[in-house]
């Protein structure tokens, strides 16, 4: 899966759908996401490199659980996708 602007823009529309509001924000937090769960917002810092703003996209939409009937078939498919080419944490590292 190439990085880029579009798979960007996908990510976020997925997110979007599974309910969570996508902000770009200014700071010098730590890390590449801020999950607010009451909120379901999630804050990418644009002072991020392209690729890690996309990486971290991909970690947090792979690990959120994922009510599917709000997503069209396509949207489905390319969940799927995201979590194949995903590796997952070995349970002992996992949360």
């Amino acid at each position: 899966m190439k990085i880029t602007k579009k798979l960007g823009e996908r990510l976020e529309q997925l997110l979007e759908v599974m309910g969570y509001e996508v902000r770009h924000g200014r700071g010098n937090f730590r890390g590449g996401v801020c999950l607010l769960d009451e909120q379901r917002l999630v804050v990418l810092n644009q002072y991020y490199p392209l690729e890690s703003r996309i990486q971290s996209l991909i970690d947090l939409v792979v690990e959120l659980p994922a009510d599917e009937a709000p997503l069209s078939p396509e949207q489905r498919q390319f969940l799927e996708q995201l979590r194949q080419f995903t590796p997952s944490l070995p349970a002992s590292l996992a949360r």
